[in-house]
Parts: structure tokens; C-alpha cells; sequence
């Protein structure tokens, strides 16, 4: 959903930034990542660049847990830390 506000928002743009370092940091390809989130790899790939409509709150469940970083790191410019080791 993009309010109005045309094609690509700050935030559209703000989360593919935070995707694409997190993705890095996981050492992960986009492929790897949509593959591993269930997500189909060109939708993720649009996500990721701003260019495309939204995730779904689980996309997002999803992503974080392949990421493995809280749900709230994909949503907000804050230190995303590991999640414990059980």
C-alpha cells in the first residue's frame, strides 16, 4: 500500500535498505533468502529495491526468522540483535 504517495515511498525504499544489510550480514543471496522466507524470489527482489507493493505481516515473521533477527529489525533503523542460542 503506498498511501498516495506514488510508486516508491521513503519507507518502501528505507525497508529494501534495511533488507539488503541484513541480508548481507547473514551472508545470504536474495535468492537464498526468498527461497529460504518462501517468498518467490522476483517478489522479494522487487521488495528489496523499492519497486513493489508490500509484505504481508507474515512475509515479515518470515524474513526475520531466516534472517534471524527480531520481526522489528525489518521495520526500524535500530541494532537488530542475535537472538539468543537455545
Amino acid at each position: 500500500m503506498t498511501h498516495g504517495l506514488g510508486a516508491t515511498t521513503e519507507r518502501q525504499t528505507a525497508l529494501g535498505a534495511r533488507l539488503r544489510r541484513l541480508r548481507a550480514a547473514a551472508d545470504l543471496g536474495a535468492d537464498e533468502l526468498a527461497d529460504a522466507a518462501g517468498i518467490a524470489p522476483d517478489r522479494y527482489r522487487a521488495v528489496e529495491v523499492g519497486r513493489a507493493g508490500t509484505l504481508t505481516y507474515l512475509d515479515v515473521l518470515a524474513l526475520a526468522d531466516a534472517l534471524d533477527v527480531p520481526p522489528a529489525a525489518l521495520l526500524a533503523d535500530v541494532p537488530a540483535p542475535r537472538r539468543p542460542v537455545d
